[in-house]
């Protein structure tokens, strides 16, 4: 049985993929740096997005040979624009920088590691770092906590001028 659109859309994967592909097309080599699903997953999203007619295979000639892209067809635009409109391009590009953000951090921890590695002898201090990270955590719950509590509050508010103006 064909696969459906809707069943096309709910694969893992699938949404990372349709907001990576560039308007011009992208590479696969491309695609499969930008997202964060394995290369046998995009080759499979990229292969039933053409079944289910959202995307497309062009190739390209280019004065080193031929290569080959992948694009949105118009009904996947129709797709990407809706994605667009409801903030799930941006928040994929932030998630996305976030992502690099994040890798290029560890990078730089294992590079700090390997040329002063800690020293994990001392208990004491051990004990100290532990208190530390438990009190971040702490601050940080409650900073949350607090937050959701003020959006509550500015929330009763409106509903209480509201229902005055009535």
């Amino acid at each position: 049985m064909p696969l459906s659109t809707s069943e096309y859309l709910s694969r893992k994967g699938t949404i990372e993929v349709l907001c990576a592909i560039s308007p011009s097309g992208s590479q696969f080599e491309e695609l499969v740096t930008e997202v964060s699903i394995s290369r046998p997953t995009v080759s499979q999203r990229l292969t039933e997005g053409q079944e289910v007619s959202l995307l497309h295979r062009k190739a390209v000639t280019r004065p080193n040979g031929t290569t080959h892209l992948h694009a949105l067809t118009p009904r996947g635009a129709t797709i990407r624009v809706r994605l667009f409109e409801q903030g799930t391009v941006l928040s994929y590009r932030q998630y996305n920088q976030a992502r690099k953000e994040f890798n290029k951090s560890i990078s730089e921890f294992h590079n700090s590691v390997d040329e002063h590695p800690p020293d994990l002898s001392d208990e004491r201090a051990n004990e100290q770092n532990l208190k530390t990270i438990l009190q971040r955590d702490n601050i940080s719950v409650d900073n949350e906590q607090a937050d959701v509590e003020t959006e509550e509050d500015d929330s009763e508010q409106e509903d209480d001028a509201d229902n005055s103006e009535e």
